[in-house]
């Protein structure tokens, strides 16, 4: 059985080096440098926006036309149609600008539709580093 002498040693030790160590941890934290995040290009960040759509032929055209009409120059609309069974798609295509672009989804099961649908499928990821979604049935 360790004495009371023995017992005493091993704390101040234990103590000691947690002291070390904190210290360590101190100087650590003020003198390694962090990496800094990657600058935007032009000192701004791309905007991507993803507008869920399935038979908005009576909106869709007014919310493209608010969100184009956006003065944030580096904006990027991702649209993603869910088998629209109307005139959705024919307001798609018709559309240039190098801003937009239109995906073709699947058809939603009566179970999962909307944003929900859009973000359980494979679709290629907007490339900004702020992602949201919109809703065109809002504006009408």
């Amino acid at each position: 059985m360790p004495n009371l002498e023995d017992i005493v040693v091993h704390f101040q030790r234990v103590h000691i080096f947690a002291l070390a160590t904190g210290i360590i941890v101190l100087l650590n934290l003020f003198t390694i440098q962090r990496p800094l995040p990657k600058p935007f290009p032009n000192g701004k960040p791309l905007v991507s926006v993803l507008v869920p759509v399935r038979n908005e032929e009576r909106t869709i055209g007014k919310c493209l036309r608010s969100l184009l009409a956006q003065d944030y120059p580096y904006l990027e609309i991702l649209v993603w149609d869910d088998c629209s069974t109307d005139r959705t798609r024919e307001i798609l295509v018709a559309i240039q600008d190098t801003r937009f672009r239109w995906i073709a989804g699947t058809e939603p099961t009566p179970r999962v539709a909307g944003e929900e649908l859009v973000l359980l499928q494979p679709c290629p990821k907007g490339s900004g580093r702020n992602p949201g979604f919109h809703r065109c049935r809002y504006l009408a």
